[in-house]
């Protein structure tokens, strides 16, 4: 029933957000089919990241300190790859390694490493990628099959971030299969792994602190600033498999051993800061991390039952980003991640997923055309 309750205000909130959503962009997400390899998905593209900026005008911020060029031409070159991982551990202290207490399995998908091109302009951002063969030539780490739908949202007084992620098939990797001297991964072509959620973060000094200059190189943050952060979020998700998570050789490890699916709802408030300091007018260190204090509900399901459980559990969402920016290029290496622990009836087994997205991307600022202009006209 607890999971019932929760699952409709998680949608519920979705909805409500779908409207911000509509203003500020679709992600890159990776093509999903399930007659396909994760190799075979490569002839494809992705389309991604729609965006619309909110208060573009200078009277909205303070140009002391960041400068918008929301209203001229951003083009850009960058490769992408977006990862859903699940982690299990132990610390029961039945460790069966030299490190007694902290026995950890770390489940990886083959996700395709994207290289794409892409524009904004008055706020709107479209990108096109590309898994090319040439980039994606590990076949040892098996077939993942995933639809991939991260929208990270920047407008001026808010970050909004909706997850969704459907992820089928994994490889096991980490210290316990690198000491085996195994020559291949083990694979766990049954593992699913699918995840909603929404995060949404009021910017305090939105005025002086812009999250577009760090993600969408359509702003330039001129001098060091930072914002408190102030928000919640809420997030559905489950993991299952057609047996035990935990292989046979490591059951002895963990308490509860023989957990094949886990469902769990957590939704809370949160509080963060984020910072860039800036070098040289130019150079550029951004980050920022919120945390959040959720009710968590999770449910482990095994060949003999199920159990429930609910606790108070934190998460923690981190962003960072180095780079050089100018009023007409800017190159930047990006990275986000989403983690989320949880535990079940056992406090000595922990599961944590991670869902993260890092980039390298080149952009240059130009201004557009009569030709240009008269074509991106329906964007004014």
């Amino acid at each position: 029933m607890a999971f019932r309750i929760g699952l409709f205000y998680c949608l519920t909130l979705m909805l409500l957000c779908s409207d911000l959503s509509a203003q500020a962009m679709v992600p890159q997400s990776a093509p999903f089919n399930p007659s396909q390899s994760a190799h075979s998905k490569l002839s494809q593209f992705a389309l991604s990241e729609f965006s619309q900026a909110a208060e573009s005008s200078p009277s909205a911020y303070d140009s002391a300190y960041y400068v918008s060029y929301i209203k001229g031409l951003t083009t850009r070159f960058y490769f992408s790859k977006k990862y859903t991982s699940f982690r299990l551990s132990s610390s029961s202290g039945n460790d069966m390694s030299s490190n007694p207490g902290n026995e950890k399995l770390y489940y990886r998908p083959n996700t395709t490493l994207n290289m794409g091109v892409g524009a904004t302009y008055n706020g709107i951002t479209l990108n096109l990628a590309f898994g090319f063969p040439f980039l994606n030539r590990n076949e040892s780490k098996g077939e993942t099959k995933y639809l991939d739908l991260q929208a990270h949202i920047y407008v001026r007084k808010y970050s909004i971030d909706l997850i969704g992620q459907f992820y089928r098939g994994y490889f096991l990797t980490d210290r316990p299969y690198r000491l085996s001297n195994k020559p291949d991964y083990n694979l766990r072509p049954d593992l699913k792994m699918n995840m909603l959620g929404v995060s949404v973060f009021r910017v305090i000094n939105h005025r002086r602190f812009s999250y577009r200059a760090m993600f969408f190189q359509d702003e330039w943050q001129k001098r060091s600033a930072g914002s408190l952060l102030i928000g919640g979020e809420v997030i559905y998700g489950n993991v299952k498999a057609d047996s035990a998570f935990v292989p046979p050789a490591y059951k002895q490890a963990f308490p509860s051993p023989d957990v094949d699916k886990v469902r769990v709802l957590k939704i809370g408030p949160g509080i963060g800061y984020g910072y860039t300091l800036v070098a040289g007018d130019h150079i550029f260190f951004s980050g920022s991390a919120t945390a959040t204090v959720n009710l968590s509900v999770v449910k482990e399901f095994t060949d003999a039952g199920a159990a429930d459980k609910v606790r108070v559990e934190p998460d923690l969402f981190y962003r960072a980003a180095v780079g050089y920016n100018s009023s007409t290029w800017s190159v930047s290496i990006t990275a986000l991640e989403f983690r989320m622990k949880f535990r079940g009836e056992y406090k000595d087994q922990n599961y944590r997923a991670d869902i993260g997205n890092y980039r390298l991307n080149v952009a240059k600022r130009i201004q557009p055309g009569k030709k240009v202009k008269r074509l991106l006209r329906p964007l004014d």
